[in-house]
């Protein structure tokens, strides 16, 4: 939808630590290459770009916290 943008995290599996946080996916382009167009896919699937950065889409991030809160609100036996 245009005039929607995506914020996205990545994350850097080797070095343990976010390499970027709260950005577009033309700036997560610029820094680690991945191509923009590519980005949300990457996101999605959780697939590895370069078998080393994780690309999270905040709002993806924020659902899955959120359901995990209201699932043990549910069922306090589920797993964590």
């Amino acid at each position: 939808m245009k005039g929607i943008s995506n914020i996205y995290d990545v994350y850097d599996t080797i070095e343990n630590k976010y390499l970027l946080q709260g950005v577009s996916a033309k700036e997560t382009e610029k820094i680690t290459g991945l191509p923009r167009n590519q980005v949300s896919r990457y996101a999605i699937d959780g697939i590895l770009y370069k078998d080393r950065y994780r690309i999270v889409n905040k709002d993806d991030q924020k659902l899955m916290e959120e359901w995990n809160r209201v699932r043990i609100i549910i069922n306090p036996k589920a797993k964590r």
